[in-house]
């Protein structure tokens, strides 16, 4: 069983659901590996970015809920 986290933009006031908001996934046998890989990537992309997009167009670290069958947001992207 692998543990599935992915990087996305933050879901927008006027976004339907069902729209594809994930810049990358990630999988691992842990919880804790995957979170760190997404993390890791995510942090040192993000800084990369013009300040103006990161406010504009935040991104979030989410994790897919099994139970739920859907995402489920655990931070923003500093």
């Amino acid at each position: 069983m692998y543990v599935m986290y992915r990087v996305a933009y933050a879901p927008g006031p006027e976004d339907p659901p069902e729209r594809d908001r994930t810049l990358r996934d990630f999988t691992a046998v842990t919880g804790r590996e995957a979170e760190k890989a997404a993390r890791e990537w995510a942090t040192s992309r993000n800084q990369q970015r013009p300040p103006e997009l990161r406010e504009k167009w935040p991104w979030v670290l989410e994790r897919w809920n099994g139970r739920i069958r859907d995402w489920e947001q655990i931070n923003a992207i500093p």
